[in-house]
């Protein structure tokens, strides 16, 4: 989880607290698929789509 919000901020910025949030009450398959994500996305929202 930690890790999701570190690449996250230094990737994108300040991440937002509904981001924060949504990540903290997320399963681990949602951690992990969205980690995989913002290592390649070019924005922030692009990390969080289905």
């Amino acid at each position: 989880m930690l890790a999701l919000q570190r690449l996250l901020a230094k990737r994108f910025g300040v991440i937002p607290v509904e981001i924060v949030a949504l990540i903290s009450q997320a399963p681990l398959e949602d951690i992990e698929r969205w980690f995989d994500r913002a290592i390649d996305a070019k924005v922030l929202p692009d990390v969080f789509q289905d």
